[in-house]
């Protein structure tokens, strides 16, 4: 029967093909479509004989040895361009083959046509992939596409014949499902076999292996001629069909059929939405709809269709039964569900003949079901009926609705008015009330008489009644309006806040209204935002988060400070109390978590300091606090509370502590050092004495320098311990930082050696500063020492110099106060040494405190430094980090006057040594020392044990008494107060006070002109003191 077929066709696509190619214009299109479904019929045709002659084992093969690589790449690409108008990619990859390839070359150009029809009729974006490739001993043909993919349990059945995969998304819903089975059928005759991979969503693989050689043919087909007429047509069936699944100028895809891609021609008359998968069946009714003057739109399947008339209801839906995606009658379904597509009249197209498909459509809710084929009137009669019975229905439903809701308004109108609680009226577009609810008499106190005919305006507000007046223009205009509130003046002239709804009525002559009295309610809601504005404020000025957890599914709702505290910009979506504790340092948790379940289990409340982790990583101190909310039984529902930041106040108590400590340790060792130095005042001078004289043996004389170095050494660490407790006494001047640095750059180098680089780096234009200049030298080496022994390999020690403003929002706060803004001048040094563990770095200014070995440093260097730069008014700041080295900054404040000069060299003495001095100290040993002393240079010395014994001296002396050396501190009368009365009984009298503890002399007023000397000193200190003093004339002694 198909052999019949074919004879006819032939007759017939042959002059259809003569006709087209004279293109004389006449019916040139309908010619087109008889001849593109003449090929379509033909090639399924082909398709059957195929099948027959495999069957009746009567197939004509001819196996010859083929290119197969370019023969495959030429049948692939002539699906080029319309994959470029398909927007997939076609990619051909095929070298060349070594060796020719035995294939039935009409056999083979249907199996790659039918597999690549097959990929590109699924695919929608992406590519298609042609491979051609030796395995082994065979040849693999492979077509990969990004298509659809089918299901895991299809893949057994794909290649049955007439098999075709339920609701597979695909370009065209036609075919026969048997062009796979052919392939496979076509690859077996080659001795070969088709595989299959597929993953829905991803795409899909067909392999196709065949030997290579030909042994395994059979002999007598090899190369041999053909008997049987040829059933290839070539790629342009394929390319053609193909073609006619793509959109153009009036189609869309089966993708793309929205508002964009749909077809709508405006012709006039009812609208109609038409709906075929079939592109020629498409374009046929839709011309004879159109010619009829009515407007339709097409789509290309079910899905398309339904989204069209759920955008916009047509008049009548269209549709053929069997499409892809969304078949007819599944599309009836979703029309009949819709509110605004329920009453749509549907017609369904159908190639199922018979009463039984016609009964079928009927009872699934078509209005009427038309076989194909039929005629053009037929079709345009079923249309017109349709349209025009639902017209009438349309007519008629709208009608009824109208009579039975203006009865219903009537009657609910009065019942409503007359029962509700809420204000109600019926106004004019003029506001004046026609009607009112007894509720709105009562509630305003008026009666009818003192409302109807009233426009609402007149009891309005003042400030109200411009907003009300915008309101009922819009109304005029037709909008619905909900919501707004005025107050309104009752009989009595309070005012009433009213909250209103209203809306124009059907007939747009009148409006309705109704309001809600929300007096009441209004003042509590100012009075609640009031008290909420107060409370905010109280909560903000406190920097406290609020949270409240559910215990029985510790999930908490929180304020957003709460989030901010543990580094959230914006609340998270949840919290519970197991994201609090993953915040919680792991060293505290388990002791936050104790106390959580002690407080849940004892019904307490819960209190507890501790440190977090932020979002951010920083490490920060909370307070939290929080209490429970019991329900009626005394059981715990909830537990509220608060949380604050407290890491600035923690700070500032460990940075009390430390001040406490340190203070503690300088009074200490102040304390220490002034007893010393009294001691060693003693030791020097002893062994000073012991020292000048020729007489003793060699071995005494070393033991006297051992005795002398042993006590200026212990002097040494008097004051530096008087330095890290700010007791030195300091002689300021303003001086040049980059001055100091750049005379100590020489001693600087040498005291790190050969092995350290020194890179100096001073600022242009350095402000002074107002400091003792031999101490910020001291600063300077003990940092630079420091340094050098953190370097012991060697590396660079790096000096800069630089002029900085504090303002006071970064002015820092140092233990005994804030440190006060303005112009400062910072020295860093850095060094790229072994750097210290966070532990050192706490303690590293502590006195006594060294991380060198035993004998190595006395811990007082960097404490010392501390003492220097506080004593200063100002502060130090050190970054360290283990193996990348130490960076001390040392801030002082800038001084306004200029750089002093130059000191001026002191002058020679003169070599005589002649007056009377009297020297008052409580101590014994030190007071005979500085007699001694003083008498071995030629003195007279007059000698007391306290202020008041001095001054009883001088008033006994008949002769005159040249100086006074006395020791501060004293029992009964101390050397300040001495000074003091010296001071007005004797002004031309010189005194030098002397202390082992600088505190003493910090006040210099009661001494004007005197000298001070520091505990110990050598008798030639001593010498050197009374002698400069004794020289000064009378005029310079009183100028000062």
């Amino acid at each position: 029967v198909s052999h019949e077929f074919r004879t006819p066709l032939t007759l017939m696509l042959g002059p259809l093909e003569d006709l087209l190619r004279r293109g004389d214009g006449v019916a040139h299109e309908e010619l087109g479509l008889v001849h593109r479904n003449g090929l379509r019929l033909l090639r399924l045709v082909n398709t059957l004989l195929d099948f027959s002659r495999i069957e009746a084992g009567r197939v004509d093969a001819v196996y010859e040895p083929t290119d197969l690589a370019a023969y495959t790449a030429d049948l692939a690409s002539a699906f080029r361009s319309a994959a470029e108008r398909a927007g997939l990619e076609l990619v051909v990859d095929t070298p060349a083959i070594p060796e020719p390839v035995y294939v039935d070359r009409e056999m083979w150009e249907k199996v790659v046509l039918n597999l690549l029809s097959n990929a590109f009729k699924h695919t929608f974006e992406g590519r298609v992939q042609v491979s051609l490739r030796p395995a082994g001993a065979s040849v693999e043909l492979e077509v990969r596409d990004t298509g659809v993919g089918i299901a895991t349990e299809q893949l057994p059945h794909l290649f049955e014949r007439f098999h075709r995969v339920p609701n597979a998304r695909s370009r065209t819903h036609e075919g026969t499902g048997i062009g796979l089975a052919l392939v496979r059928e076509l690859v077996k005759l080659h001795g070969g076999e088709v595989r299959v991979w597929s993953a829905e969503g991803t795409g899909s693989a067909f392999t196709v292996a065949i030997p290579r050689g030909s042994r395994h043919l059979p002999s007598d087909r090899v190369g041999v001629g053909r008997n049987h007429a040829s059933t290839a047509l070539g790629a342009t069936p394929f390319v053609a069909e193909m073609l006619r699944w793509l959109p153009d100028a009036s189609h869309a895809t089966l993708a793309e059929a929205d508002a964009g891609g749909a077809e709508l021609i405006e012709t006039g008359g009812a609208r109609i939405l038409l709906a075929d998968d079939n592109a020629d069946m498409r374009d046929y009714v839709a011309r004879l709809l159109r010619e009829r003057g009515w407007t339709v739109q097409t789509v290309a399947d079910g899905r398309a269709a339904l989204e069209m008339a759920r955008q916009h209801a047509p008049d009548l839906v269209l549709s053929d039964v069997m499409m892809p995606g969304l078949d007819g009658f599944a599309l009836l379904r979703e029309l009949r569900a819709g509110q605004n597509t329920s009453t749509v009249p549907v017609v369904l197209l159908s190639a199922r003949a018979g009463e039984e498909s016609r009964v079928e459509g009927m009872d699934a809710g078509a209005d009427d079901y038309l076989v194909k084929p039929f005629s053009a009137r037929e079709l345009l009669a079923r249309v017109g009926a349709q349209l025009t019975l639902a017209r009438l229905r349309r007519e008629h439903a709208e009608r009824e609705q109208a009579l039975r809701s203006q009865a219903e308004a009537l009657q609910e109108q009065d019942q409503f008015l007359r029962l509700s609680l809420d204000l109600l009226c019926i106004m004019d577009l003029e506001g004046r009330f026609t009607r009112v609810n007894p509720a709105f008499r009562q509630v305003l106190g008026y009666t009818d008489a003192e409302l109807l005919g009233r426009s609402f305006l007149d009891f309005v507000h003042a400030d109200d009644r411009k907003s009300t007046a915008s309101v009922l223009k819009r109304l005029r205009s037709g909008e619905t309006l909900t919501d707004f509130e005025h107050r309104y003046r009752d009989k009595d002239g309070a005012y009433r806040m009213l909250a209103w709804n209203a809306v124009p009525a059907p007939d747009g002559l009148q409006v309705y209204a109704t309001a809600r009295d929300r007096t009441e309610a209004y003042h509590r809601e100012v009075r609640l935002r009031e008290s909420e504005a107060r409370l905010q404020f109280a909560v903000e000025a406190a920097q406290l988060g609020f949270w409240d957890l559910d215990v029985g599914r510790h999930t908490a709702w929180r304020s957003l400070r709460h989030d901010q505290i543990f580094g959230y910009e914006r609340l998270l979506p949840s919290w519970t109390y197991e994201m609090f504790l993953q915040h919680v340092v792991p060293e505290d948790r388990e002791a936050v978590d104790q106390k959580f379940r002690q407080a849940m289990g004892e019904g307490t409340d819960w209190e507890l300091e501790c440190r977090i982790t932020r979002a951010d990583g920083q490490v920060r101190w909370i307070w939290v606090r929080g209490t429970h909310v019991r329900d009626a039984t005394g059981a715990t529902q909830r537990m509220v509370g608060g949380v604050r930041d407290i890491t600035e106040r923690k700070l500032a108590e460990e940075h009390l502590r430390q001040f406490e400590r340190m203070d503690t340790v300088g009074r200490l060792a102040g304390g220490v050092a002034h007893e010393a130095n009294n001691m060693m005042s003693v030791v020097l001078g002893s062994a000073e004495f012991i020292l000048a004289r020729h007489d003793i043996p060699s071995a005494v004389r070393v033991d006297a320098m051992q005795i002398r170095e042993a006590a200026q050494r212990t002097a040494s660490i008097c004051a530096q311990l008087l330095a890290f407790s700010r007791r030195q006494i300091t002689r300021r001047d303003s001086i040049d930082l980059n001055a100091v640095v750049a005379a100590l750059e020489p001693i600087l180098q040498r005291t790190l050696g050969e092995r350290t680089t020194l890179n100096w780096q001073p600022e242009d234009r350095l402000a002074p500063v107002s400091a003792d200049r031999g101490q910020i030298e001291q600063v300077l080496l003990n940092l630079v020492l420091n340094a050098r022994d953190a370097m012991a390999g060697g590396g660079m020690l790096s000096v800069e110099t630089a002029n900085m403003t504090i303002d006071e929002a970064h002015a820092p706060s140092e233990p005994g106060g804030t440190v006060r803004p303005g112009p400062f001048v910072a020295l860093r040094v850095s060094d790229t040494g072994n750097g210290m563990s966070p532990e050192t770095l706490a303690h590293c200014f502590e006195p006594f405190y060294t991380s060198k070995g035993p004998g190595k440093g006395t811990g007082l260097g960097l404490s010392t430094v501390h003492g220097i730069v506080h004593q200063h008014d100002g502060f130090i700041r050190v970054a360290s980090e283990l193996g990348r080295g130490t960076a001390f900054t040392i801030f002082l404040p800038a001084a306004t006057d200029p750089v002093s000069g130059a000191p001026v060299e002191a002058r020679a003495p003169k070599t005589g040594r002649t007056g009377t001095i009297l020297v008052a100290e409580d101590e014994e040993s030190v007071r005979q020392i500085a007699a001694r002393a003083l008498t071995g240079a030629g003195y007279a010395v007059l000698e007391a044990a306290d202020g008041e014994a001095a001054l009883a001296r001088l008033r006994e002396r008949q002769g005159p008494v040249d100086l006074v050396l006395t020791d501060i501190n004293m029992p009964v009368m101390d050397g300040r107060a001495l000074a003091a009365h010296l001071a007005m009984e004797r002004p031309d009298l010189r005194v030098i006070l002397m202390s082992g503890d600088p505190r003493s002399v910090s006040d210099r007023d009661d001494a004007p002109g005197a000298l001070y000397v520091q505990k110990p000193f050598s008798p030639t200190t001593l010498l050197e003191k009374v002698r400069e003093l004794l020289e000064r004339t009378p005029h310079e002694h009183r100028a000062r």
